[in-house]
C-alpha cells in the first residue's frame, strides 16, 4: 500500500484563492401597508417572514400570549420587526443563511456569526421541509416545537422524519429513503461537515442516529431540486445546523428507555466565547425488547467551541464522535451463534467565518473524518456454517470554501470549491456453506470463500457557483453549475441545475425546479462482502420539480392554512448495482444470509405527487396531514420492477393538543400501501442420483405486495416549571393498538416433501418509551 496521506495533508493545506466580490448597494425591503396592534406577535412575525425576511424563533422565546403592542411607524420590514419586538424584552440578531434570530435583549452576541451576515430574500428552491428553526413562514415544516412534541422512539428526531410528505422508513430504522431512492443518495450534512456515518445499532439496521437533536437549531431537508452547493449524492440533502451558545451557563441532564444524557452550554468573555457539549451513552431495557436478548452497547460525544475573533471574524472547532459495541454468543444444542462488532466514528473541523464587506461573506472549513468498523462472526447449524472477519478502516481530509455575496438588491451570488482525499482500507474474509434449500436462489451460490484485502484511495474537486435575480416583483431565477472530479472513476462532469419562483402576491407561489445531479461511488462503497472488487462509474441523474404554496383562510388573527402540492420526477440514466435480501429484514451479517440477490438496473425512475397541509384551530389544537402518491422503479431486463420500498400511497395525519398544567398529548396516524415482495414456488426437478428433488423458484422480482401498512403512535408530556430550571417528561407508545404489519417472511422449505411454508413476519408490535429531561 501506498501512503500518501502525508502529500494529501500538504496539497490539501494551500488554500485556494477566493474572488472578493466588492460591489456597493444594500437590501432594503419595503413592507405591505399592513395593521398589527393586537395580533398575535408568533402570528404577526408568521407573516412577516412569508413577505420576504426570514425570522427563526422559538416558542420559549415568542410565547404564544404575546401581543403587538402598538401599531408600528416604521414603513420597512426589518423596522417593524425591531418595533413590535422591543416592548417584549426581544431583539433580532443575524443568522446564519440571511436568517434573523429572535433573542431576548440581554443576550449576548453571537460567538458564532459576525455582526452582518449576507441576507437572501427569496427562496426559490422547492421540496424544502424546514425542522428545528421555528420558521413561521415555511409551508411545509415542523417547528423545534412540534418535533419535540411528535412521536419518536428514543427522542431520536430522525425517526421523525418518515412523517414528512415523500420519505420512508422501516419501523426498526432510523435511516430513510428520500423519494424511493437509496439511503445513501441523501447527502447528510452537520454545520456544513458531511456525516458520513450518522447511525447507531448499524448491526441492527440502524436503528438510531447519533445527532443530538437538543443541539440543533435548524434543520432542512430538500427532497428535490436542491441548489448546486450540495453535491456527489443524488436524492436529497438533510442541511443541519447546530446552536448558538450565547448567554449564562445551562445545563441538562436526561435518561430515557434508550439513553442516560448530559449537556451543558454557556459563553465565556463577555459573550466572545461560546461552548456546548453533550454526552449520551445508551441504555438497554428497550433495546432487548426491540431486539431480542441481544446487548449492544453505545455512546456518542458532540462538542463545540466557538470564539468571535473581532466583529467580522469568528473560529468554531467542532467533534463529534460515536462508538457502537455489539457482543453476543450462544450454544444451544450443540450450534454456535457468535457475533462480535465495533463501530468508531470520529468528525473533527475547524470553520472560519468572515465578513469581507457590507455585502460580501466567506466561509472556510478544514476537516478530518475517520470511520472504523470491526466485524467478526461465526454460526454453525444444521442449514448453515459460516465464518467471518470484516475490517475496515476510511479516512477522509477535506478542505472547502463559499462565497456569498449581495451583489444589488436584486442579485445575491455564492461560489465555492471542495477537496477531499478518501483513503480506505479493506481487509475481509468469509467462508460460507448453506444446507437450506433456500440458499439455491442465492447470488454467489451456496458456498464459498470470499477474500479481498487492499487499499483504494480517491481525490474529489468540486467548484460551484450560483446566480440569483429578482427578475421582476413576482419573478426570481437562479442558475447554477457545478464541476465534480473524482480520480478514482477518473471522471470530471458538469451539473447545471435551475430553478425559478413567482410568487404573485403575499399568500402563494409556483417553484419549478431542473438539474442533474452526480453521485459517485465513494472508496469505502465497495460491497467486498457481496464479492465485488470494481467501482461503478458515476451515477447520473435529472431532477424535474413543480411545485405549487399558497395560504388559504389568512385572517389578521391567524397564519392560515399552507397548502403545498408538488409534482417530482427524478430518471437515473446508470444506477449502481445493490444487493438485498428478498424475505428477512433484520440480520447482522446480511451478506451471509440465502435470500441474497443482486439487483442490477439499466436505469431507474423516481415520480410523484405530494400534498402537504397545515393549520391550528385556536391556540391549543395543531393538526398537519400530508398524502404522497408515488412510484420507484428500476428497468431490469426491459421489465420495470419496482423498488422493495416502493410505497405507491402514503398518508400522514398528525393531531397536537395541549391542556393545562403543561400537558401535551400528539396522535400520529401513518399509512402506506404494502411494500414489495417476490413470489416463490418450488419447481420438481431431480438431483445428481436421479431422484426427484423440489427447488426454489423465484418469480419476478417484487411483483407481489405485502399487506397495507398502518400504524398509531402516541406520545404524552408535561413541563413542570420548577425553582431553578424546569423538569420535562414524556411518554411514547409507537403502535398504540398493536398492528402486526408484515415486515417479511420467514421461510421454510422442505425439498423431500415439495412443501413450502412463508410464515409471516411482522415488525415489533406496541413499544412503550419513557423519558425525564431536567433543564437548569
Amino acid at each position: 500500500m501506498v501512503d500518501r496521506t502525508a502529500t494529501r495533508v500538504r496539497a490539501l493545506s494551500i488554500l485556494a484563492a477566493g474572488i472578493l466580490f466588492a460591489l456597493q448597494g444594500s437590501l432594503v425591503l419595503a413592507a405591505e401597508v399592513a395593521h398589527y396592534a393586537g395580533r398575535s406577535l408568533a402570528q404577526t412575525l408568521l407573516e412577516l417572514s412569508t413577505n420576504g425576511l426570514r425570522i427563526v424563533f422559538t416558542s420559549e422565546t415568542v410565547r404564544p400570549e404575546m401581543t403587538v403592542v402598538s401599531e408600528p411607524n416604521s414603513t420597512t420590514l426589518r423596522q417593524i420587526v425591531d418595533e413590535i419586538l422591543a416592548p417584549h424584552g426581544l431583539r433580532v440578531r443575524a443568522g446564519p443563511r440571511g436568517a434573523l434570530v429572535v433573542v431576548r435583549a440581554g443576550s449576548a452576541a453571537s460567538p458564532q456569526v459576525p455582526r452582518l451576515v449576507v441576507e437572501e430574500a427569496v427562496t426559490v428552491t422547492p421540496s424544502r421541509v424546514s425542522m428545528f428553526g421555528d420558521e413561521p413562514g415555511a409551508s411545509v415544516g415542523f417547528s423545534r416545537d412540534q418535533i419535540h412534541s411528535l412521536p419518536h422512539l428514543g427522542d431520536d428526531f430522525f425517526r421523525a422524519i418518515p412523517l414528512a410528505p415523500g420519505i420512508a422508513s422501516s419501523d426498526v430504522s432510523a435511516r430513510f429513503n428520500v423519494r424511493g431512492g437509496r439511503t445513501d443518495e441523501t447527502l447528510i450534512l452537520l454545520d456544513g461537515q458531511e456525516i458520513y456515518e450518522t447511525y447507531h445499532l448499524k448491526d441492527f439496521d440502524s436503528a438510531l442516529s447519533f445527532v443530538a437533536p437538543t443541539l440543533l437549531r435548524s434543520a432542512e431537508l430538500i427532497t428535490g431540486g436542491f441548489p448546486v452547493e450540495f453535491g456527489d449524492r443524488i436524492a436529497g440533502v438533510l442541511d443541519m445546523q447546530t446552536l448558538t451558545p450565547d448567554g449564562a451557563t445551562e445545563g441538562r441532564f436526561g435518561v430515557s428507555a434508550l439513553n442516560l444524557q448530559a449537556a451543558g452550554s454557556g459563553s465565556l468573555n463577555d459573550g466572545t466565547t461560546g461552548w456546548l457539549v453533550e454526552a449520551r451513552r445508551g441504555t438497554i431495557d428497550l433495546v432487548e425488547k426491540l431486539l431480542g436478548n441481544e446487548d449492544p452497547r453505545y455512546a456518542d460525544l458532540h462538542a463545540k467551541f466557538e470564539q468571535r475573533i473581532d466583529a467580522e471574524n469568528s473560529v468554531s472547532c467542532q467533534l463529534l464522535y460515536s462508538d457502537d459495541e455489539f457482543l453476543f454468543t450462544e450454544a444451544p444444542d450443540g450450534e454456535l451463534k457468535s457475533r462480535d462488532t465495533r463501530y468508531r466514528t470520529g468528525y473533527f473541523w475547524v470553520t472560519h467565518r468572515a465578513v469581507v464587506s457590507d455585502h460580501v461573506a466567506v466561509e472556510t472549513s478544514a476537516s478530518r473524518s475517520v470511520v472504523r468498523q470491526d466485524r467478526r462472526g461465526r454460526e454453525t447449524e444444521d442449514t448453515a456454517q459460516f465464518e467471518l472477519f470484516d475490517k475496515r478502516r476510511t479516512e477522509i481530509y477535506g478542505l472547502r470554501q463559499n462565497w456569498s455575496v449581495a451583489a444589488t438588491r436584486r442579485q445575491f451570488i455564492k461560489a465555492g470549491f471542495e477537496l477531499r482525499a478518501f483513503e480506505s482500507n479493506y481487509d475481509y474474509q468469509a467462508e460460507f456453506a448453506f444446507d437450506d434449500p433456500l440458499a439455491k436462489i442465492r447470488d454467489g451460490g451456496v458456498a464459498g470463500l470470499i477474500d479481498f484485502v487492499g487499499a483504494v484511495e480517491d481525490d474529489h474537486v468540486s467548484v460551484y457557483a450560483s446566480d440569483r435575480v429578482q427578475l421582476a416583483s413576482p419573478i426570481a431565477v437562479e442558475v447554477g453549475l457545478r464541476v465534480d472530479r473524482h480520480s478514482l472513476a477518473d471522471e470530471t462532469r458538469a451539473s447545471p441545475r435551475l430553478n425559478v419562483v413567482w410568487s404573485p402576491d403575499g399568500s402563494s407561489a409556483i417553484r419549478v425546479a431542473w438539474g442533474r445531479f452526480l453521485q459517485s461511488q465513494r472508496s469505502y462503497e465497495l460491497p467486498v462482502e457481496d464479492g465485488e472488487t470494481e467501482f461503478r462509474p458515476i451515477e447520473r441523474a435529472e431532477h424535474r420539480v413543480l411545485g405549487f404554496e399558497r395560504t388559504f383562510a389568512r385572517d389578521r388573527f391567524s397564519g392560515g392554512i399552507p397548502v403545498r402540492v408538488e409534482l417530482y420526477e427524478r430518471r437515473i440514466e446508470n444506477p449502481r448495482p445493490r444487493y438485498e435480501n428478498l424475505f428477512e429484514v433484520l440480520n447482522t451479517f446480511a451478506e451471509l444470509e440465502p435470500d441474497r440477490v443482486r439487483f442490477a438496473p439499466e436505469s431507474s425512475v423516481a415520480r410523484g405527487v405530494e400534498t402537504f397541509v397545515h393549520g391550528r384551530i385556536g391556540a391549543r389544537l395543531g393538526w398537519f396531514a400530508n398524502y404522497t402518491y408515488a412510484k420507484s422503479e428500476d428497468e431490469i431486463d426491459r421489465r420495470d420492477v419496482p423498488r422493495n420500498i416502493d410505497q405507491r400511497h402514503a398518508l400522514n395525519l398528525d393531531l397536537d393538543a395541549r391542556f393545562g398544567s403543561g400537558w401535551r398529548l400528539n396522535l400520529a396516524w401513518r399509512y402506506h400501501s404494502g411494500w414489495p415482495t417476490t413470489p416463490l414456488s418450488l419447481e420438481e426437478t431431480t438431483d445428481e442420483k436421479g431422484d426427484p428433488i423440489f427447488v426454489p423458484v423465484l418469480g419476478p422480482l417484487n411483483s407481489n405486495r405485502l399487506p397495507d401498512y398502518h400504524r398509531l403512535d402516541l406520545r404524552v408530556s408535561r413541563e413542570v416549571p420548577l425553582g431553578r430550571g424546569r423538569l420535562e417528561f414524556f411518554v411514547d407508545v409507537q403502535n398504540l393498538y398493536d398492528r402486526k404489519n408484515t415486515a417479511g417472511f420467514d421461510i421454510a422449505i422442505d425439498d423431500e416433501l415439495g412443501t413450502l411454508d412463508a410464515v409471516p413476519e411482522p415488525w415489533a408490535g406496541i413499544l412503550p418509551s419513557a423519558g425525564v429531561n431536567y433543564r437548569f
